[in-house]
């Protein structure tokens, strides 16, 4: 079995997500073995030293290979991203209305019979009460206020997080899952492209991440059907080059601008 094959048979084939993810690691593992072919290429033709034909590779790790791994990595990048607002979505606590007098007294009344009961008592009541207005009350404090352990409530919070978002977190694992073997197959493409330039990490690191960041991107603006470059001080902006459509980015404005460039954004007059 080839390396496409072993990573996709590892991938769940029903998950909606799936066809997205293994389209991205095809193109992943494709980027890498055009880089080792390049590789190969330039070997055979023996025309030029060994530090040449380094010097030659690192040119096209730089040029096309590492941004055509971006590029076929980018639905993953997305696909976290996605998974990120998924998981921001599920809230460890209920939500309780601070203005709601009435429901707040009623949550100190219970914290305080559960604060009352015996050591033996209290744990057992709380985790085992089907009634939300428990989780509710003992959650809505810290844990001192109803006299329970740090490791109790967090298996509350658990508890409601299965009860109120249950399908959601369902969801988030089988997802996770089919993101998760994406990544790796990512991995694998950006650990061969390592081996085949034959540089150590740190090195490697020091040319690819800058063009998986985007790092100095170019400030991409549409004007009507088409794009243009940004460039601040300057008073026309020319068309984007196919280069610059790659690599650029469309900044909300300066400031993300600058402080994605490394740079404080000026201070309004």
């Amino acid at each position: 079995m080839s390396l496409v094959q072993s990573l996709l048979a590892r991938l769940p084939k029903q998950h909606p997500e799936a066809d997205k993810m293994r389209v991205a690691i095809v193109e992943c593992l494709a980027a890498a073995e055009k880089f080792e072919a390049k590789r190969r290429e330039l070997e055979s033709k023996g025309h030029l030293t060994p530090r040449g034909r380094h010097e030659a590779l690192k040119e096209q790790l730089v040029k096309e290979s590492a941004r055509d791994l971006r590029d076929a990595a980018k639905p993953i990048s997305e696909a976290l991203e996605r998974l990120r607002t998924m998981k921001a979505a599920i809230k460890a606590r209920p939500s309780t209305d601070p203005h709601d007098v009435v429901a707040e007294l009623k949550r100190q009344e219970l914290r305080t019979t559960i604060a009352n009961l015996t050591d033996d008592e209290r744990i057992p009541f709380v985790l085992s009460s089907k009634d939300p207005r428990v989780a509710e009350a003992v959650l809505d404090v810290p844990a001192i206020v109803s006299a329970l352990p740090e490791e109790v409530v967090a298996k509350i919070e658990s508890a409601y997080q299965e009860r109120v978002f249950g399908k959601d977190l369902e969801e988030i694992k089988a997802f996770e899952a089919v993101v998760a073997e994406a990544q790796s197959a990512a991995a694998v493409a950006r650990d061969e492209m390592q081996r085949t330039i034959g540089l150590e990490r740190k090195a490697f690191d020091e040319i690819v991440t800058p063009i998986e960041t985007k790092a100095r991107a170019p400030w991409l603006l549409r004007e009507g059907d088409r794009v243009v470059v940004v460039k601040p001080g300057e008073s026309t902006y020319p068309v984007a080059t196919p280069d610059e459509l790659r690599d650029g980015h469309f900044y909300a404005d300066l400031a993300e601008y600058e402080r994605a460039n490394g740079r404080v954004p000026a201070k309004a007059e």
